[in-house]
């Protein structure tokens, strides 16, 4: 008998709740659907008299500039005729923006209707120019609610906070903790930049200590919101293929003119779980991205908990779609039909596996996956099967070590 509840290093939990529901056909891998969620916070209303002063001025400002403008006609002289051209009350208006409803997620092609806030604008502009093609959502919290009542049952694979919010930052990480769980399963990343120093940006990854978190340094102070969305826009590109090594990518929509951190600086900021980059002209390519789980090397590089993720999200899809109404059976049963008995299962199993070898997320250098892998049907709850799948995940080839011996 397997004991299920051991922990088991470098994966997931066994037990994965499967959804059975809307079943499709199946050949392949499953492409994981990669969404990007940009959060902002917005600030604080404006005392209700300041309020009314300020639209008394507008109004006053606005009656001013429209008797001046009608009573200026502008004619050039062309051929001995004089043509009257429109004045400005007479160009075609364009429709007035929307303003961005609070505590709602919106799709970033709907954004450009509404009254967005800056961070969002400058961010929306930026993670544009890494790719046109990313899957955008917006979100702008009102600080008053928290997030988890607002955040819809969807996926979204990297979120960038623009704001530095303590509140909102404990908040996302909750969700994502749970989010992350077997009973969720709807993992997502969270971004954050800071333009704190070298000894803060230590201390505040460590203080998290979250595999669910990436903690990029930003030189700008005023342009952390830009890096954060465009490092998490970067991400979202290319995790299509999580277990290849994300760096020398180029982070596109941003730029810094000057010296990065050099080698010593960057592997003391990698030990504390902070992500880095290096500058090469004046653009920025990734150096390492990390989650703040520095205590774990397993969790460390971000390439590896996405390569799980995949993985599971195959794994349940897969299931779904070749077995979407079958009955279980322990082992050994005789009788023909839409059954599916431990020994099915671990064969199936097996076969996905090989099919995560050939996508190069997987690997089993010594012949033991088929060997070690387990499938039970629950001793206490009959609908229940227990997978116990000792995945090998590809490792990413970062460090190079090599000893010159030589003779004269």
């Amino acid at each position: 008998m397997v004991s299920f509840n051991q922990k088991i290093e470098n994966a997931l939990s066994p037990f994965n709740y499967i959804e059975f529901s809307n079943a499709e056909a199946f050949e392949g891998l499953s492409t994981q659907p990669q969404r990007l969620l940009l959060i902002d916070l917005a600030e604080p209303s404006q005392p209700i008299a300041q309020i009314s002063e300020a639209a008394n001025q507008t109004s006053t400002m606005a009656q001013s500039e429209t008797v001046k403008k009608k009573a200026k006609q502008v004619e050039i002289a062309t051929a001995g005729d004089l043509v009257s051209q429109p004045t400005e009350d007479e160009q075609p208006k364009k429709k007035p923006l929307i303003p961005l409803e609070k505590n709602k997620v919106i799709a970033g092609m709907e954004a450009a209707k509404y009254e967005l806030t800056k961070r969002l604008e400058e961010a929306l502009a930026a993670v544009k120019e890494v790719s046109q093609g990313i899957e955008i959502y917006l979100l702008l919290m009102d600080g008053k609610e928290k997030i988890a009542d607002f955040l819809p049952e969807t996926q979204y694979t990297q979120i960038a906070l623009l704001v530095d919010d303590e509140d909102l930052i404990k908040d996302l990480r909750t969700i994502l903790e749970k989010r992350w769980g077997q009973e969720v399963q709807l993992d997502g990343h969270l971004f954050l930049a800071s333009s704190a120093d070298h000894s803060a940006l230590k201390k505040q990854s460590t203080k998290m200590l979250d595999l669910n978190v990436s903690l990029i340094p930003c030189p700008v102070a005023d342009k952390s919101h830009i890096w954060a969305a465009t490092f998490a826009a970067t991400n979202t590109v290319y995790a299509v293929t999580p277990s290849r090594p994300y760096q020398t990518l180029k982070v596109k929509g941003i730029s810094y003119v000057g010296q990065g951190p050099n080698l010593e600086q960057r592997n003391d900021l990698l030990k504390s779980g902070v992500s880095t980059w290096k500058v090469s002209g004046d653009s920025i390519h990734i150096d390492r991205l990390v989650t703040t789980y520095s205590k774990d090397a397993s969790y460390r590089d971000l390439n590896t908990k996405q390569t799980l993720s995949y993985i599971r999200y195959d794994f349940n899809r897969s299931i779904a779609a070749m077995f979407p109404r079958h009955m279980l059976a322990k082992d050994n049963y005789a009788y023909q039909g839409p059954v599916i008995t431990p020994t099915v299962a671990k064969a199936f199993a097996i076969s996905r596996y090989r099919k995560w070898q050939a996508n190069n997320l997987v690997q089993d250098p010594d012949g033991s996956f088929a060997k070690k892998v387990r499938v039970e049907v629950d001793e206490k709850q009959g609908d229940k099967l227990n997978f116990y799948l000792p995945v090998h995940v590809m490792g990413q080839w970062v460090i190079t070590q090599t000893q010159i011996a030589f003779r004269i």
